[in-house]
């Protein structure tokens, strides 16, 4: 299940404040994807990296199922965004998916 309670944006000061105080979790990545819900719009997701602990969270998880495993590494992953979209749109739920995945193992290769 993806939690939905996060806020749609974060501010460059929110943002600042993150990374300060979360150095293993490295620089604040922003993805935009395209959205079916609004077209002039995309839908937008800032993401920062899991830190080790919640790696083997995530690592744990997706052994006993990979769908909740999934769920979340984009819980984890995601502070902001448009999360409620998630659920009604598959490319954008994959498409987030594979971005997080990407930022995880370029940090296991450190």
């Amino acid at each position: 299940m993806i939690y939905k309670d996060k806020p749609a944006e974060f501010s460059p000061a929110e943002i600042t404040d993150f990374e300060s105080k979360n150095p293993s979790r490295e620089k604040v990545e922003v993805f935009r994807y395209e959205s079916k819900r609004s077209k002039d719009r995309p839908a937008t997701f800032y993401v920062a990296k899991p830190n080790r602990l919640q790696i083997e969270a995530i690592e744990e998880t997706r052994e006993r199922s990979r769908g909740n495993g999934n769920d979340l590494m984009i819980n984890t992953g995601v502070l902001a965004g448009d999360v409620d979209q998630l659920d009604e749109d598959d490319a954008l739920y994959f498409g987030l998916l594979r971005d997080v995945t990407n930022l995880i193992e370029a940090k296991k290769k450190l």
